[in-house]
């Protein structure tokens, strides 16, 4: 069993039927103990699903299913929890957005794009913002197989403080670099524009060039999850501000091991967790958003995923307005 589409009130199950059409299918939705809504399939096909609506924001559920057959029925026993997205804080409120861009060969140019015109992706932050302060953070993910990043050199990372410049060998033997250029401070659209131009050969075309990459999938939901964590990278999300991660890539998340599979998509499905019971909003941005893989026999689109059920939203352009515009649109 699968779910999908998860809302602030609605989840789609979706579940493989190999019992033919004179199955009977009851899907239950409970609360605790309670049964809050179900739904009967009949005559079911190979892919049953049903988008159930008018659940509570931010609450706990699980999705049982029962079968019915040659005057047997049997409850299944892999019944699904799962959680509705919370109603997150206007961003009148404030806004503290993270972004966690792909820092690998293949977005070079994205990079110079989204540098080219950095106002126009922070003026609706700041405008959104109402009176009160946004905070931006930047952090970029990258992997290779040797020790230290090909920027590892370059000044402008080695005076990074060691907790905002992160390695890990990956299962893969591969090592994840992430790095936080700027950390949250209060309206700081200067210094976070001083920071990305950095990026990519800003400064003199070799520091900070560009990443390695080292596969496919790349570990920008690892850099994200970094982010999210609070501590002192890159600070911890203020509880009464509207709060963002905006990840920019062109790639499928590959967690710590280089690759979507079963353990990257659990991942994926905790990051929405932990979303939804801190009021974390995912936006996802560049042609990789929409790139999807199948998972123990069911497609999945894990960008998409990660958007919707946290009240997000997804675009395949990397131009600075219309991710501002898809960010704010969220509000």
């Amino acid at each position: 069993m699968l779910l999908t589409g998860i809302t602030t009130t609605g989840v789609t199950v979706n579940f493989t039927n190999v019992l033919g059409i004179t199955a009977v299918y009851t899907i239950d939705i409970l609360d605790g103990s309670t049964v809050v809504d179900t739904f009967v399939i009949n005559s079911p096909g190979a892919s049953p699903s049903h988008s159930f609506t008018g659940l509570s924001p931010n609450t706990n559920y699980i999705a049982r299913l029962t079968v019915a057959i040659g005057g047997v029925t049997k409850v299944c026993t892999n019944t699904v929890a799962f959680q509705t997205v919370s109603n997150a804080l206007p961003c009148t409120n404030g806004m503290d957005v993270v972004f966690v861009l792909d820092y690998t060969q293949s977005m070079s140019g994205e990079i110079t794009t989204i540098q080219n015109d950095i106002p126009g992706l922070v003026a609706g932050i700041v405008t959104s913002s109402g009176s009160n302060d946004y905070r931006l953070a930047l952090v970029t993910a990258d992997e290779s197989n040797v020790v230290t990043p090909d920027y590892g050199s370059c000044i402008d990372y080695t005076d990074l403080p060691l907790n905002q410049r992160l390695s890990l060998l990956g299962t893969n033997n591969n090592y994840i670099y992430t790095t936080f250029w700027e950390i949250f401070q209060n309206n700081n659209s200067s210094s976070f524009t001083t920071a990305l131009n950095l990026l990519n050969g800003g400064v003199d075309t070799t520091c900070i060039n560009i990443g390695d990459g080292n596969g496919v999938a790349e570990p920008t939901d690892y850099a994200a999850q970094l982010a999210v964590a609070g501590g002192s990278v890159p600070g911890a999300f203020r509880a009464n501000a509207a709060k963002y991660v905006v990840i920019i890539t062109d790639q499928l998340p590959g967690g710590i091991s280089d690759s979507f599979n079963a353990a990257t998509w659990a991942g994926i499905q905790n990051m929405i967790a932990y979303a939804n019971t801190n009021g974390i909003k995912y936006v996802i941005c560049g042609v990789g958003s929409t790139l999807g893989a199948t998972i123990n026999g069911v497609y999945i689109q894990p960008w998409i995923e990660l958007a919707q059920q946290t009240g997000g939203a997804t675009t395949t352009s990397y131009l600075p307005t219309t991710i501002s515009s898809v960010i704010t649109g969220t509000c």
